[in-house]
């Protein structure tokens, strides 16, 4: 806020450096109150800055198999209602995430869906999965995101009582094996639902749903990118399988 003071340039300067993008002058500096301002005197600086953002713009930047991904928020935002419509959650789930949020494959499904679903979260990207099963018995859990090893892993260790309240297991990037599927499915009656991430991608191609699943299967479409399909092979009832 500056009264009657000529800037220099080398506190133009000063200012720029120092990101200060709004600078207003006014005239009554002593008087100045809530009651007393008056918005005609507020001007803003002939140097202010002004920023614009666009939703196509390049707004994350992730880094898979030593390639650059950049993303912009409508990308993010659209993978989200991919997702969002096809995946009941509610206020009421909460979610154990053991999928590092910096990691592409678990960015967009670990992350991103489960914090704007409004669903409360607990993020674990290391967790020993000898207590897995304790975390989500003593947290109430309805929700897990993990990977194929941390499933394998924790299988031996765990019993039905402790996933009592589970109803969605998704696992993304490694595909999990027939055994550890049919191990989940048979003692836990849990149902893991798989999805497919390219190799050059960090968003979801497809994905299993509560409704719409096959064992042993990486899902159906929900992208609507065609090169992300490269590495599938889809049945004649629409789900995929990795070449």
């Amino acid at each position: 806020i500056l009264n009657n003071f000529i800037v220099s340039d080398i506190l133009k300067k000063q200012i720029k450096d120092a990101n200060i993008e709004v600078l207003i002058g006014i005239k009554d500096y002593e008087n100045l109150s809530c009651h007393t301002i008056n918005i005609q005197n507020i001007k803003p600086s002939k140097f202010t800055r002004k920023h614009t953002y666009a939703s196509c713009k390049t707004s994350l930047i992730l880094f898979k198999n030593n390639q650059k991904l950049e993303y912009s928020a409508h990308d993010i935002l659209k993978s989200y209602y991919e997702l969002d419509c096809v995946l009941p959650f509610n206020l009421k789930d909460i979610a154990i995430s053991t999928l590092s949020s910096h990691n592409p494959d678990g960015f967009i499904l670990g992350f991103i869906l489960p914090i704007l679903s409004g669903v409360k979260t607990y993020f674990i990207p290391k967790v020993n999965p000898k207590i897995l099963s304790n975390i989500c018995y003593d947290l109430s859990a309805s929700i897990i995101f993990a990977d194929a090893t941390i499933y394998k892993n924790s299988m031996e260790f765990s019993s039905s009582f402790d996933f009592f309240k589970i109803r969605m297991a998704f696992s993304i990037g490694e595909k999990v094996n027939e055994e550890t599927l049919e191990y989940w499915l048979k003692h836990f009656n849990i149902r893991i639902l798989e999805g497919f991430i390219p190799d050059n991608s960090a968003i979801i191609a497809t994905i299993n749903t509560p409704i719409y699943h096959k064992f042993n299967s990486l899902g159906c479409k929900i992208s609507s990118n065609q090169s992300s399909f490269k590495e599938l092979e889809f049945d004649d009832t629409g789900f995929a399988i990795k070449k």
